[in-house]
């Protein structure tokens, strides 16, 4: 029912509400709601085309090295301010930063994992195959971080 909906839901369905000659126009409603989507799925898409860019371009720099995660989110969001000067606000900074790491890791080798029964408040896991065919990949201990794959060369001893 209506009166179930959070103040928060009902404001958002009235903002996309087109009236004509006082009654509601569904239609124009719901192409009000359909072209305000599309924007925005038009910008996560750009965004997530500049965080690749800018990514891209800090490994170009780095061919080969392995970077912390703070050392990415900081380079990719200051290169991003360089191609986008209203990206250079710093309050926009932790929000950036989260989408360069969200974007690393949905685009990062993955190891196996064991399937886990459920203990306590956990949750089971099911078993997962190794993810290797993602543009970087993470290594672990002294001198890790995470590299692109294609410009790493494995230290010799």
């Amino acid at each position: 029912m209506a009166w179930d909906n959070t103040p928060a839901q009902k404001e958002a369905v009235k903002s996309f509400l087109v009236q004509t000659d006082g009654k509601y126009d569904l239609e124009a409603s719901v192409e009000k709601y359909r072209a305000a989507a599309q924007l925005h799925i038009a910008k996560q898409t750009a965004e997530t085309d500049l965080v690749a860019t800018c990514l891209s371009e800090l490994f170009d720099q780095r061919k080969g090295a392995s970077l912390n995660i703070d050392y990415i989110k900081s380079q990719t969001v200051a290169l991003m301010g360089k191609r986008h000067p209203e990206l250079t606000d710093p309050t926009l900074f932790s929000m950036l930063g989260g989408r360069v790491e969200e974007y690393l890791h949905a685009n990062c080798d993955q190891p196996a994992t064991e399937a886990k029964e459920a203990k306590g408040n956990r949750k089971a896991v099911e078993a997962q195959a190794a993810i290797t065919d993602r543009t970087y990949a993470k290594k672990m201990g002294p001198g890790g971080g995470f590299y692109r794959k294609v410009d790493y060369k494995p230290p010799t001893k």
